[in-house]
């Protein structure tokens, strides 16, 4: 049984490349976010909020991601214990609320709509930004 839209798998596979570039050894919120950042900044996408530039969020996005402990050698970015209890709130939010996708799964909105309540740095630039989690999850 799959639990992961293909959109949600896409921005989850985007946000562990951007771990393994970067040589991080754990998959942090802050990955998640970089990449639906970064999806948001592509042309024709729904702006995030009026007037503001997407690049900035994903600059202090990437200033956070770079104090993040780099691993020696590393292949595959598992997640950490944030990113983990983030997965399932998300998945929680699928089962109780009025998922978006036909078939019930994990997506793009649950993953947004649970980062947004993270109590972490992500939850912290989301908020300080004022993003608006309908128009990052597509």
């Amino acid at each position: 049984m799959r639990i992961w839209s293909p959109e949600a798998m896409a921005i989850m596979n985007k946000a562990q490349e951007k771990a393994s570039d970067m040589g991080h050894a754990e998959l942090d919120s802050l990955h998640l976010l970089w990449a639906f950042l970064h999806e948001a900044s592509l042309p024709g996408k729904k702006k995030i909020r009026p007037g503001l530039d997407p690049s900035l969020a994903i600059r202090r996005t990437e200033l956070d991601l770079a104090g993040l402990p780099r691993a020696w050698k590393t292949v595959v970015a598992s997640p950490n214990s944030a990113l983990r209890e983030l997965i399932l709130r998300a998945a929680d939010l699928a089962a109780t609320t009025n998922n978006r996708n036909a078939e019930g799964r994990l997506g793009p909105h649950e993953l947004v709509l649970a980062l947004v309540g993270d109590r972490g740095p992500s939850g912290d630039i989301l908020r300080n930004f004022k993003m608006r989690s309908a128009a990052m999850a597509g």
